[in-house]
């Protein structure tokens, strides 16, 4: 047999492996004997084929993940700053589906329809159906951390120093006041 090849309870331990990291768990679950599902587990961690095939399957699994996260973050965006004048032409009228950006297409959840008569005449009005922009932009601020639902104590001045514009402040003044720039807190000492 091939060195990196793996045997079909080899591949099944690595499979159930990868659900929870327990390889005892794995060992017993790809059909090896309980009494020695502990060795076996740890063994077949030891051995290349299985670390290497472990690997790939793990990077896989990341990359996707991160994919995923991606698609999310930018799907988050979309709606969020989603210019719904795209779907107009420079007279109002709502352009046909076909000629709308493709990410309309994901994001408009739903066209209303509305035929009434004014003044004699037929007119058409059509309302565009898309998701919460508040909503949308406070869950993509809440993944960049943005929000925290913490109140930081800022009691002490030096903690103030976050809030410190440099633009606004005139050089020769301290930034904390009776501190004479020394590092000392305004005790005036070397």
């Amino acid at each position: 047999m091939a060195m990196n090849k793996l045997t079909p309870k080899q591949r099944k331990f690595c499979l159930e492996y990868l659900k929870d990291f327990n390889a005892t768990r794995a060992a017993v679950d790809a059909g090896y004997s309980k009494r020695s599902a502990k060795e076996i587990g740890s063994g077949n961690l030891t051995k290349h084929n299985v670390q290497e095939h472990l690997s790939k399957k793990i990077n896989k699994a990341e990359q996707m993940a991160e994919i995923d996260i991606a698609l999310i973050l930018k799907h988050l965006y979309d709606m969020a700053f989603f210019d719904v004048t795209t779907l107009y032409n420079e007279e109002g009228d709502l352009l046909p589906m076909k000629e709308w950006p493709e990410v309309a297409g994901r994001l408009v959840a739903g066209v209303d329809i509305e035929y009434r008569e004014i003044a004699k005449e037929a007119v058409v009005v059509k309302r565009i159906k898309i998701p919460s922009r508040e909503r949308n932009t406070e869950n993509l601020g809440r993944y960049l951390a943005m929000f925290t639902d913490k109140i930081k104590d800022v009691s002490d001045p030096k903690e103030m120093l976050h809030f410190y514009v440099p633009q606004f402040r005139d050089e020769s003044e301290p930034i904390i006041p009776g501190d004479n720039g020394d590092g000392e807190g305004g005790n005036g000492k070397p």
